[in-house]
């Protein structure tokens, strides 16, 4: 009996883990999001500023080990490598969602033609693009994680109970 006591709790335990671990990973989504607003938002006023090449400026910008800004140091790193290739057929975007692609294989393609004005805007219309989905993924990461919490706690407690 102590022993189905034991494994009862165990299993109770583990199903709040398992709901806290997914809105933790939710919330993971947010802050990628917003790491991508403030990298994009240094490109714009590096752009501006006309601080270098777009390999130099995507280098400048990306100082974090945070997977942002290393899809930038390796788009930089491929764009020295082939200088005849334009950006939108170097980036490899595949390690993220789809909602965080789309906006940003479109500012790949903004970005290898035109002025400096015109990549700058590009980079302030990505930026914000990707604001509005930072801040649709913090709401539902909020939402998502707190029903998370309580189904995982009641899951938890009822599977105890049932089990004792």
């Amino acid at each position: 009996m102590m022993i189905r006591s034991i494994l009862a709790v165990a299993a109770g335990l583990l199903c709040a883990a398992a709901g806290l671990r997914h809105g933790r990973d939710l919330q993971a989504v947010y802050q990628r999001l917003q790491r991508w607003v403030e990298l994009l938002r240094h490109l714009a006023l590096l752009v501006r500023e006309g601080a270098g090449s777009l390999p130099d400026v995507l280098i400048a910008s990306a100082g974090e080990a945070l997977l942002p800004d290393a899809i930038l140091r390796r788009l930089a790193e491929d764009m020295r490598a082939q200088p005849l290739c334009r950006p939108e057929e170097l980036a490899d975007f595949s390690a993220l969602t789809e909602k965080e692609r789309a906006p940003l294989q479109r500012l790949m393609r903004r970005l290898s033609r035109g002025s400096r004005e015109s990549r700058f805007q590009a980079l302030q219309d990505c930026a914000d693009e990707m604001a509005l989905l930072a801040d649709a993924a913090r709401d539902k990461a909020q939402t998502d994680a707190r029903m998370w919490r309580q189904l995982s706690l009641l899951m938890g407690a009822c599977l105890t109970l049932w089990l004792i």
